[in-house]
């Protein structure tokens, strides 16, 4: 009894932490003194659905709010939450909340890193120091894919379930990232709103070409790169 109380505090804890957890960033104190108000992006997709983990950088300081460890979960066989944004510096924790073992790695430029096969959460956090995208697998399940942003001094949001978020009404220009943008998880594209965004009463609608995030992906060469096969 005890012990489904505690698995059940400790994923309603994952739920709030994706939720309310690492969504935005605060501004400059310099930068704050020049703002006078705020515009809403909403983000669709081509099918006219709101696109969540949009993270959008702008070309002004500011530095997330970081008041617990990240958390970058595993939960039936998926990344729980799909991306995570961190900033520079930061560790990241890589519980495995499922009752299997998992095997995470990445090989990407910012973070190459492999967690061999674990249950439970007694691994040592990942210090992400180098910003880019990282894209996270799990040698055993090869459908799991999961996403960290580490994002450096610039002013770093992420979109919610809306797909909906606000910036400095003086910022016309930015950069977006989502993974489903290109194939390889890591390109980032420049929108200027003069140009691209559809403008209602209280948005401005940008919609977003993506590919399905569940595409089958081939069996990779693990031992190639680790000089070793998994267990």
């Amino acid at each position: 009894m005890f012990s489904f109380i505690a698995s059940a505090l400790q994923h309603t804890w994952i739920l709030f932490f994706v939720c309310f957890g690492f969504t935005h960033c605060c501004l400059s104190a310099d930068d704050q003194k020049n703002i006078t108000s705020e515009k809403i992006l909403a983000f669709i997709d081509q099918h006219g659905e709101p696109v969540s983990n949009v993270v959008v950088t702008l070309p002004i300081l500011g530095s997330l709010q970081t008041s617990v460890t990240p958390i970058m979960d595993q939960i039936d066989k998926q990344f729980i939450p799909k991306v995570l944004l961190v900033k520079q510096g930061q560790s990241v924790s890589f519980p495995n909340s499922d009752d299997i073992r998992h095997h995470v790695y990445s090989f990407s430029k910012p973070k190459t890193f492999e967690i061999r096969l674990f249950k439970g959460s007694n691994n040592e956090p990942i210090i992400f120091d180098k910003p880019g995208i990282v894209v996270l697998g799990c040698n055993i399940h090869d459908n799991m894919r999961g996403f960290i942003y580490v994002a450096n001094k610039q002013w770093t949001s992420i979109s919610g379930v809306d797909g909906m978020i606000a910036i400095p009404s003086e910022i016309n220009e930015f950069q977006a990232w989502h993974p489903g943008l290109s194939p390889n998880h890591t390109r980032r594209i420049t929108i200027n709103l003069n140009r691209t965004a559809i403008k209602n009463t209280a948005n401005h609608q940008l919609t977003l070409d993506l590919i399905p995030l569940e595409k089958k992906i081939k069996k990779r060469k693990f031992k190639s790169r680790f000089n070793r096969e998994s267990d």
